[in-house]
């Protein structure tokens, strides 16, 4: 019985020692898994304050740019302002240069119509010089003519001969002179 109990007790030493062992390695495996979470512990500490130092900075730099926004909010709305300034200075412009065109284009129609008026009138007093100078022609040959005809009814050696032949010489120059006349008046 002794034996037994002794057998028995050794069983129960090596069931013991088996569970011990399987104990440890259960231990040393927790140590492990422990020391791997103080580590990620240890990163996720470090990564909370790098974050948290971001968070900062990010904040610091969303103050700034929210400032700059406003600036720039503010510089937009006075540009705005000076757009419609100058698009109703442009539009103000645009209306008297419209006007000064019209205005433009009136003038140059006047002077074109003044300056044709001039052109016929400088043309009719071309015309009108020529007749006079073919009148003063005219004139004078007739002047001539009767000169000559007082001259030989003056003289008592003229005939009725000589007085038909100057006033046939006489008709011919004048029909010439109509002739050249008329053929210049076209």
């Amino acid at each position: 019985e002794l034996e037994h109990t002794l057998s028995g007790l050794r069983e129960d030493g090596e069931s013991y020692r088996t569970k011990q062992q399987d104990v440890k390695g259960r231990l040393y495996e927790l140590e492990v898994a422990e020391k791997n979470i103080n580590t990620h512990l240890e990163l996720y500490d470090q990564e909370k304050a790098s974050l948290t130092e971001s968070s900062r900075e990010k904040e610091t730099r969303k103050s700034a740019l929210e400032e700059q926004l406003s600036e720039a909010s503010g510089q937009l709305k006075e540009l705005e302002e000076e757009m419609e300034r100058l698009t109703k200075q442009k539009q103000t412009l645009s209306s008297t240069k419209e006007t000064l065109s019209h205005e433009l284009t009136e003038c140059k129609v006047a002077a074109a119509k003044k300056e044709q008026a001039c052109s016929s009138e400088e043309d009719n007093l071309k015309r009108l010089k020529k007749e006079l100078e073919e009148t003063q022609l005219a004139l004078k040959e007739t002047r001539e003519d009767l000169s000559l005809l007082t001259s030989e009814m003056t003289s008592s050696t003229s005939g009725e001969e000589q007085l038909e032949e100057a006033a046939h010489h006489k008709l011919h120059d004048k029909t010439r002179t109509i002739e050249l006349i008329a053929s210049r008046r076209d």
